[in-house]
């Protein structure tokens, strides 16, 4: 049951959105030749999981909870920000919550993303965090990285169930710069690596809705056994997505590694489908660095310190 972004509201609940069994720089959606992707068993509550045929079906039968969309005059707060530092887990596993807020509890929610008869979400668990102080604002490294980040502490550690992930830096302008723009955002002035350790901007979930939640949620209105991945993932592990019947992306799945096309070529090779359900795929070759906590995107900048010569 992935998680995904972000951390948003005046004195208000911090809302985690979540689906499936992984998700992320963008989705992938699998659909397993068998059952979904195993995850890694630690403890017995992951145990439990169900994954046997149905289990999809049978997971958005629950009762869901329309009280996850993130809309309301305090929608675009900044009382309350934060981000993961980690992209992607297996069940067992811990992330850390990193927040900055006003002194006062924070209520985190997290949910699951899906149909659930309509309601789109279920609601998995609620926790209070106590006094959560101010913290520093963010730092903005020299040109030409420019990569804005923070150094946050750790506010809440988090046992979760099966995966959970969140993305979308190319697009993440918070605190300065995204790989497009940088505080004036009438111009082009693009950072060259953007970093995850920082919360999205607005209320974080304005490419999850727009690209990913509509295939989310047909996918699994129909009971498909399946699963998700991120294009982290598949630049670590290129095997992860072989045991697929096929892939899906969602839409705008721009950005990608080699180790990532490498991946998904493997897999072409092997006979998985692939789909697309939106353009502009693969446009700009990234790498991630510092252990998948930034993504590296010079583009066509003669400054790149990789930059092959002609």
């Amino acid at each position: 049951m992935s998680q995904k972004r972000q951390l948003f509201g005046k004195n208000l609940p911090v809302k985690v959105l979540g689906f499936g069994t992984s998700f992320l720089v963008s989705f992938l959606m699998l659909i397993p030749v068998a059952q979904a992707i195993s995850v890694k068993h630690q403890g017995s509550t992951c145990e439990s999981i169900d994954r046997t045929p149905g289990w999809n079906a049978r997971e958005n039968a629950k009762k869901g909870d329309i009280n996850w969309n993130v809309n309301g005059p305090d929608k675009y707060s900044r009382s309350v920000s934060g981000w993961f530092d980690k992209v992607s887990l297996s069940c067992g596993e811990t992330v850390g919550l990193h927040l900055s807020g006003n002194g006062r509890d924070v209520t985190l929610k997290i949910y699951r993303m899906g149909y659930y008869n309509g309601a789109l979400a279920r609601l998995i668990s609620t926790q209070v965090i106590h006094n959560v102080e101010r913290e520093s604002p963010a730092i903005t490294t020299p040109a030409p990285d420019k990569t804005t980040h923070t150094t946050w502490p750790v506010s809440k550690t988090i046992t979760i169930g099966p995966d959970f992930v969140m993305s979308w830096q190319a697009y993440n302008t918070w605190g300065g710069y995204s790989l497009y723009h940088g505080p004036n955002a009438k111009i082009y002035d693009p950072g060259r690596i953007v970093s995850f350790d920082r919360p999205y901007d607005r209320a974080g979930e304005s490419n999850f809705t727009v690209n990913e939640a509509g295939i989310i949620q047909a996918a699994e209105s129909m009971g498909l056994d399946l699963a998700y991945t991120t294009d982290n993932d598949l630049d670590a592990n290129k095997t992860r997505i072989t045991r697929s019947k096929t892939i899906v992306f969602g839409g705008h799945s721009e950005y990608w590694s080699t180790n990532m096309q490498n991946a998904i070529y493997s897999a072409r090779d092997m006979g998985v489908n692939i789909l697309f359900f939106g353009g502009n795929q693969a446009y700009w070759r990234t790498r991630l660095e510092k252990k998948g906590r930034s993504l590296s995107a010079w583009k066509s900048d003669p400054l790149d310190p990789y930059k092959i010569p002609n």
